[in-house]
């Protein structure tokens, strides 16, 4: 009889252990994962954001409503003190921004191809930075929520050009 009290006990400080890491995570949003993972983008190769009129963000994988779209854009905004647009190469190039001599857009583009939510607290960002075909980088990003913010739990670099 106390074995099953002793593994009743035990599975209730366990299962309410689970339970905290959850509530932890609600209290950051889910966006805010995405803003330390796009961070980590722009802080990796930091030659590659010389001379940036802006951070384009091609929000098209993102399974975020236009508010919290909205909340990373005020980010970046605010961060680097920068014109920050939502659009795709294509767009960048229909509103003149790439330079198609020197194969260049005059800010940088932010994308993720891939974005994998491992569990409710960790996300896999595979994405790149883009300058120009002679500049860009390509990283895999792993976020995790601690219970009360989201940070990069591993970054690697995939490819670069």
């Amino acid at each position: 009889m106390k074995i099953i009290k002793v593994l009743l006990a035990t599975s209730l400080l366990v299962l309410s252990g689970c339970g905290t890491l959850v509530q932890g995570e609600n209290s950051s949003s889910v966006e805010e994962a995405y803003i330390v993972a796009l961070d980590e983008l722009m802080k990796t190769d930091e030659a590659l954001n010389h001379g940036q009129k802006f951070i384009a963000i091609n929000m098209e994988n993102f399974k975020l409503n236009e508010e919290k779209q909205q909340k990373i854009v005020n980010y970046f905004s605010n961060q680097y003190n920068t014109k920050v647009k939502i659009a795709t190469l294509e767009e960048l190039k229909e509103q003149g921004h790439f330079d198609e001599e020197t194969m260049s857009l005059d800010g940088v583009l932010l994308r993720f191809e891939e974005i994998d939510q491992k569990f409710s607290n960790k996300y896999v960002f595979k994405g790149h930075k883009f300058k120009s075909g002679l500049g860009a980088i390509w990283l895999t990003i792993e976020v995790k929520n601690n219970g009360e913010e989201w940070a990069v739990t591993e970054s690697r670099m995939d490819a670069i050009s």
